[in-house]
């Protein structure tokens, strides 16, 4: 078989490729371009004495002698700026130097005169390796590709113009689903931010290099109407048409959503500790309070102003004890009664309250889902619940509106639930407030569940209402959810966990008239344990009135004292928190 024969051969089932020659000599161009035509090449010969790159453009191998690679080297060699994979060959007297010309950038070296077998031969591999390396860069391309395409990360490139390109997440994250912004002026008007300019600066300064990168946690509004929080890392670049950045951002909008409920919680921990502390002193003292105007009024002689003043002093000590009973469910340590209860009846037995709460310019509008699902709960504290909704609504309605109580079943599954990430799977009684009020902005909103904030004027208001909803559901285990808008009023939706155990409503047993001389003592031994003066002196009076015989300690050990003193005792009344030990486990130890 001819060399011809073997060429054609070779290249057979391929397309052919294409060979640029760049010579000096006409006639040594002419001999190579119809020998690699003969073989099955097609060839492209420059006609020009000066190099001109736009004639190389479709070449797949470029062969030119040592003189025109001496003349053109930088021009020949910016081919391969455009095509990464074209092989340049150095055609060389034998006997030169041919490290010169590997080193500066060419492929292959070919001695002349050139052997043709020998060229052929160089061609095929030059072209082969070729196809290789632009196949697996293909390949790595399309990885790549498919990498950033699938990303959680979301990517951007962005210059002067505009955004040049965006990945799916990044698309996601402006809840868009065109190319992103089109210019940077909306890029930076998607920012919610009192200082756009600052971003601007930083953009610029990124675009012209005077900082190399950039890292912050931004709000961005998107095409929705919720807030999109993402953590943003940009870098300035280098691209072929001037500078560029490159922004790659993470929507950390569900960590931002529960961190702010993890301050909430914390917070409301914290002043939850303290007000069960304050409560548990608040109560000692109403306790003397409340205790010795029960005693002037009930055994004493008042003329009737005196007992108009002793019974003012009781009514106002009892309005202190109902609010110290907010601070112990702000703390949680107050006990519930649990019942399962039916949050339809409480609506209706409310009904009436209500609408005397509210006033004649709201309309109160009930919608009850029938079939409603029972919860386990205190019904003083479901209660509690409405009567402080309804009171916030109201708040909320100055000129009047609506105020619309819903309720239904419902049952939460699955991963994408939104606000309701922390549920757990189950089924759910689920409370809405609506009403037609002023609304909130999202600062408000996020502050309304904090103990003692209020946007209420002057002196009306605790501050307590939102914060004990809030505690009472969590200790349920439940969730309440906002949503509300400057002008447009505001929904709470409050979900409490079904009950399915078989849990009969307490019955209250019938109160019968009791004779006082009957409940009093008969010298029974009683050893009161109270750290608190007062209260232990008013308690110790009140049972020594009543016939007992009484024995005070003030603390764990003058309580263990007294027992080896005196051996026995018919009941020992003790405080739970006492300075030297629980008053349960003093008990237990005295036992």
């Amino acid at each position: 078989m001819s060399l011809k024969e073997e060429s054609r051969e070779g290249i057979k089932g391929r397309d052919a490729e294409t060979i640029g020659i760049f010579f000096r000599n006409p006639l040594n161009s002419r001999l190579l371009a119809e020998f690699l035509e003969d073989v099955g090449y097609r060839v492209i010969v420059s006609s020009n004495d000066d190099f001109c790159a736009d004639e190389f453009g479709n070449a797949d191998l470029i062969i030119c002698d040592v003189h025109c690679c001496s003349r053109f080297e930088r021009e020949i060699l910016s081919l391969k700026e455009v095509d990464d994979f074209l092989p340049v060959v150095v055609a060389i007297p034998k006997n030169s130097d041919s490290g010169r010309w590997l080193n500066s950038g060419f492929d292959d070296i070919v001695g002349m005169p050139i052997s043709k077998e020998m060229l052929v031969h160089r061609f095929s591999l030059l072209l082969k390796l070729r196809k290789q390396t632009q196949e697996l860069s293909e390949r790595h391309k399309a990885l790549f590709r498919s990498i950033v395409e699938q990303s959680l990360v979301g990517i951007a490139l962005i210059d002067k113009d505009g955004f040049v390109y965006s990945n799916d997440a990044m698309k996601r994250m402006f809840k868009s689903s065109v190319e992103g912004p089109v210019s940077v002026d909306e890029f930076f008007e998607f920012i919610e931010t009192d200082d756009v300019q600052n971003y601007v600066d930083v953009f610029e300064q990124l675009l012209s290099g005077d900082i190399p990168s950039y890292r912050d946690i931004l709000r961005f509004k998107g095409l929705g109407d919720e807030t999109t929080f993402i953590e943003l890392l940009a870098k300035g670049v280098d691209l072929d048409r001037g500078r560029g950045v490159i922004i790659a951002g993470v929507d950390i909008s569900e960590r931002k959503r529960l961190e702010e409920q993890l301050l909430i919680s914390q917070k409301m921990e914290a002043i939850g500790k303290l007000a069960g502390g304050v409560a548990h002193d608040f109560n000692n003292i109403l306790t003397v309070i409340m205790g010795n105007s029960e005693l002037l009024l009930n055994t004493c002689t008042l003329d009737e102003r005196a007992y108009r003043d002793v019974e003012e002093i009781k009514r106002s000590a009892e309005k202190a004890a109902a609010l110290t009973e907010r601070l112990l469910v702000l703390s949680r340590r107050k006990i519930e009664k649990v019942s399962l209860v039916d949050v339809n009846e409480i609506i209706s037995d409310m009904q009436r309250m209500l609408e005397r709460l509210m006033g004649e310019d709201i309309d109160i509008i009930i919608d009850t889902f029938k079939g409603i699902w029972k919860v386990k709960a205190d019904p003083s504290t479901i209660e509690q619940i409405i009567l402080n909704m309804a009171v916030n609504a109201r708040e909320a309605m100055p000129d009047g509106g609506a105020f619309i109580v819903k309720t239904a079943n419902e049952i939460i599954a699955g991963n994408h639930r939104g606000n309701l990430a922390d549920l757990k799977d189950g089924d759910y009684v689920v409370l809405r407030f609506i009403d037609t009020g002023v609304g909130m902005n999202k600062e408000t909103m996020k502050r309304i569940f904090e103990p003692f904030f209020t946007k209420k004027s002057g002196k009306r208001g605790t501050g307590l209402g939102l914060s004990i909803v809030y505690s009472i559901v969590k200790q349920y285990g439940g969730y309440i959810d906002v949503r509300s808008k400057p002008g447009e009023g505001s929904e709470f939706i409050i979900y409490l966990p079904r009950s399915n155990e078989d849990v009969e409503r307490d019955v209250e047993p019938n109160e019968t008239a009791v004779d006082f001389d009957e409940l009093k003592g008969r010298g029974e031994r009683v050893l009161v344990v109270e750290d608190e003066e007062s209260v232990r002196s008013f308690t110790t009076d009140i049972l020594r009135q009543s016939g007992y015989e009484v024995f005070a300690a003030a603390t764990a050990a003058d309580a263990v004292s007294l027992l080896r003193r005196e051996r026995s005792f018919d009941l020992i009344l003790s405080d739970v928190v006492l300075p030297d030990m629980n008053g349960v486990d003093l008990l237990r130890r005295l036992s």
